[in-house]
């Protein structure tokens, strides 16, 4: 990620190979490593309506050994012409674009996946945020998931900035 994003994006570290495929299997993980393997299968053949990890190498070197040697498969993304590889953030986006397409074509998006409750909740916690950041004068709020216990990824964006705007007004009146 950028050195920005930090302030968003969550980093965990593992001590070893071992550590970290615990850690990915105990979450029901498809684990993948991109790789130019006879046995690698072509981006859009995997599935990635699944929670899935992907292993991820430098363009020079490639993903370890040790690492492929855990994964469920392989999968390269199809490229023409003379150049065979992109830079792995390049890559990294390709590979999220296309699980974002599959999301949404099995629906995903269509609607929260939270029970009306929990969505509720979740929504109450986000306006606290935009409230208070409003209370201190900010002009631009940023809503992410950087708090673990705030997950927007089953709110639809125009459902969540619906929201939003419904509870800050139902908290003026």
């Amino acid at each position: 990620t950028s050195a920005s994003a930090r302030k968003w994006v969550e980093s965990v570290r593992h001590r070893d190979r071992q550590e970290l495929e615990t850690s990915l299997r105990a979450q029901n993980m498809q684990i993948l490593a991109t790789t130019f393997t006879p046995t690698a299968k072509p981006l859009r053949t995997w599935d990635f309506t699944r929670p899935t990890a992907i292993i991820m190498g430098n363009e020079h070197s490639g993903v370890n050994e040790e690492l492929i040697s855990m994964a469920d498969g392989e999968l390269y993304i199809p490229m023409y012409g003379m150049i065979q590889s992109f830079n792995v953030s390049v890559a990294s986006a390709i590979i999220l674009s296309e699980a974002c397409r599959q999301r949404e074509a099995a629906g995903f998006y269509d609607s929260p996946r939270l029970e009306p409750d929990e969505l509720e909740r979740r929504l109450d916690e986000i306006c606290v945020e935009v409230s208070e950041a409003i209370g201190r004068g900010c002009r631009t709020i940023i809503l992410s998931d950087r708090h673990s216990n705030i997950d927007l990824a089953p709110i639809p964006s125009l459902l969540l900035t619906s929201a939003v705007h419904h509870h800050l007004v139902r908290e003026k009146t």
